[in-house]
């Protein structure tokens, strides 16, 4: 590439020397010429056989001629061919693969292509590639023939050797060989071709859980366990590692002199020589061998009693259940363990040497002999019965509570008033059969018990003893009394009076006996196109402590006003509202309408709370009524700061709007009638 840029820098260069004043003014030489860069394309052979490689443009003839140069990006078809007593076994290198006598080379870069010859009296063999496990690689070959992935196998001539590389792939990792030869987990693994061989590379996604299987002998004989993926071969290699869910077959092999007794561990029973595994965990196998010249007795395990339990081996050899005896060479110590099922008790061993009442036994084999253990049934458990309790619900509440004396304790139902008190959620609870159990009630603040019904339970005493017999439940039942009713005049009411014409300080009036609201208009001297006029606003406070209405549920209430005196001809005053203090009232300094006041209506305790326009009281003895339930219930909760209610003109006039003098005032009379319980 740097020639390149040499040619094609060079008219730059050439240029700017022209505009410089260097040479002449004329045309570039017509002998320049444009220059493509170019690569060496060479061909080797090998194998025990012979044979010649040509280019299909001549340039390469290997024998003699093995190596020519070629414009990037150029086609070379390549042609082997063997000579006598050879065959062509394959290409590699360069982009050729395959068997076929010709490859097509794209000259990209410099390339070595290599063709195999195999002598005919010699024989040829497969070598195989395969990968197992979770995870994902790829295996090559040092000859290029091989590329698993897409190349997976290809000919050897007997006598050569291959080395094989496995790569994993960056979530996985190589976790070993097997076949052909080839163990352990070095990444690359030589090959000598004799006969037909399969590799296998195993892969483990990163992630993968992984346990390591062990494996031991045992036993007065001597013998060899391999696994079915040359992982492990004890003798030598006695443990590897698996990813979880991997399955792996070990093989027991006795020496001459020794015998196969059976294997132990590892979800391994039996005498097969064979015994496949499923890794799931750390698992430890052991392969028993015998001397065959040392005699082997039988150890016979069995049970007896009305009880039901299981017998084991130390070794794993006995499970009886379903294998009650196994063989074992003279001499050797076999520790039997008893475990009974539920329901059952061991009382014991007899036979073999075995006796006492601990749940182990060690039995030296000297001869045959049989070990039993005895079971007994156990003291059958106690029988239970559940006791429920239920409270019926009133509004989406429950009205009382049910508490029990004896463990585990029934804690069921609510105590709570005005948002506090108690909750219990234990409404049912297991007793043994013959427990009495006493139940307490007690009702919501306000209400009273209706009575109890089932179980036994009847009448309405505060309590009830339920004797466990069955299955029950017990009903209480509890009841809102019935609701009272008070009818409240006003504590107290206060006036304030206020010039807004004037700005004069207001003038507050209190203790009067009725509500006085609207406007009062008189001449201005100052000014004879304008009106003075003075604003009446007022406060009345009704006594919910005093009344007995503190904590009570409110049913009903309902706020009555009746006109007493109307002095409106409705030209400029043409209603009033009501409104809710949040706070305490201070009447000279307090904003009417304003954040000062909390208007009733946008609290959601009555709709239209006004007297509107062209409603306003035109005649006295008028009465205009508003349900003040929800403000009279937060009154009793104390969650309104007071029981103050604010009266206030609901239209004002402009300033000079009057030239005589008008009162525009309402006198009203105000009552609280509340119905509660």
């Amino acid at each position: 590439m740097n020639v390149l840029r040499h040619f094609f820098w060079a008219p730059l260069v050439c240029v700017s020397l022209i505009l410089a004043g260097c040479g002449g003014g004329g045309s570039p030489s017509s002998n320049q010429s444009t220059q493509t860069q170019s690569m060496a394309l060479s061909v080797t052979s090998s194998g025990n056989g012979s044979g010649v490689v040509t280019s299909s443009d001549g340039k390469i003839n290997c024998g003699a001629t093995c190596s020519a140069t070629y414009a990037d990006g150029a086609t070379v078809t390549l042609t082997a061919a063997p000579n006598s007593g050879s065959t062509f076994g394959g290409w590699s290198g360069g982009g050729c693969t395959g068997t076929a006598t010709t490859c097509a080379v794209t000259v990209a870069s410099a390339a070595t292509v290599t063709a195999d010859f195999i002598s005919s009296g010699s024989p040829s063999y497969t070598l195989t590639v395969t990968d197992s496990g979770t995870g994902l690689g790829t295996v090559t070959s040092s000859d290029g023939k091989i590329n698993c992935g897409a190349a997976c196998s290809a000919n050897y001539s007997s006598g050569a050797t291959v080395t094989l590389t496995a790569a994993p792939n960056s979530d996985s990792t190589f976790d070993g060989w097997s076949g052909g030869g080839c163990t352990g987990t070095a990444t690359t693994c030589t090959v000598t071709i004799s006969a037909a061989e399969s590799v296998t590379a195993n892969f483990t996604t990163t992630s993968a859980q992984t346990y390591t299987l062990t494996v031991t002998d045992s036993g007065t004989g001597v013998g060899t366990v391999t696994s079915s993926d040359g992982k492990i071969s004890c003798g030598a290699t006695c443990s590897a590692t698996y990813t979880d869910g991997a399955t792996v077959t070990l093989t027991a092999a006795p020496n001459s002199n020794s015998t196969f007794d059976g294997w132990s561990g590892g979800g391994c029973p039996g005498t097969a020589t064979t015994c496949t595994v499923t890794i799931a965990s750390a698992e430890s196998v052991t392969a028993d061998f015998t001397i065959t010249s040392v005699p082997t007795y039988t150890l016979t395990a069995t049970d007896s009693g009305a009880g039901l339990g299981v017998i084991t081996s130390g070794d794993g050899k006995i499970n009886c259940g379903s294998s009650c005896s196994a063989s074992y060479s003279s001499g050797t110590q076999v520790t039997l363990t008893a475990t009974p099922n539920s329901g059952s008790t061991f009382a014991g061993w007899s036979g073999g040497a075995c006796s006492g009442t601990s749940t182990s036994c060690t039995v030296t084999m000297s001869a045959a002999v049989t070990a039993t253990a005895t079971f007994d049934l156990s003291t059958p458990p106690p029988t239970t019965f559940t006791l429920a309790v239920s409270i019926p619900e009133s509004g989406g509440q429950e009205l009382g509570y049910v508490s029990g004396n004896t463990s585990p304790f029934i804690d069921c139902g609510s105590t709570i008033i005005g948002g506090s008190g108690h909750v219990g959620i234990v409404c049912s609870a297991k007793y043994n059969s013959g427990t009495n159990v006493t139940l307490t009630e007690t009702p919501l603040s306000g209400h009273v018990f209706g009575g109890w019904s089932g179980g036994g339970c009847s009448g309405t005493g505060t309590t009830c003893t339920v004797t466990m017999s069955a299955n029950v439940t017990v009903t209480a039942t509890f009841t809102a009394p019935a609701s009272q009713t008070v009818t409240l005049t006003p504590a107290d009411v206060n006036y304030i009076a206020y010039s807004p014409t004037t700005n004069a300080s207001s003038t507050v009036y209190q203790n009067e006996g009725v509500v006085l609201v609207g406007q009062l208009f008189g001449f201005n001297i100052n000014d004879p196109g304008c009106a003075l006029y003075t604003e009446y606003e007022s406060l009345v406070s009704f006594n919910i402590n005093g009344a007995g209405l503190t904590g009570k549920t409110i049913d009903s209430a309902t706020l009555t006003l009746t006109a007493e005196g109307v002095n409106s001809s409705g030209q400029y005053v043409e209603g009033f509202q009501t409104a809710v203090f949040s706070s305490t009232w201070f009447p000279d300094s307090v904003t009417w309408n304003s954040a000062a006041s909390l208007d009733a209506y946008t609290n959601g305790w009555a709709s239209a709370t006004e007297w509107e326009y062209g409603s306003a009281p035109t005649s006295n003895g008028q009465q205009y009524t508003v349900d003040a339930t929800y403000l009279v219930q937060n009154w009793a909760n104390a969650t309104f700061a007071n029981d103050g209610l604010a009266f206030i003109s609901s239209k004002y006039i402009s300033t000079c709007a009057l030239t005589l003098g008008e009162n525009d005032t309402y006198t009203l009379s105000p009552s609280l009638t509340v119905n509660y319980h």
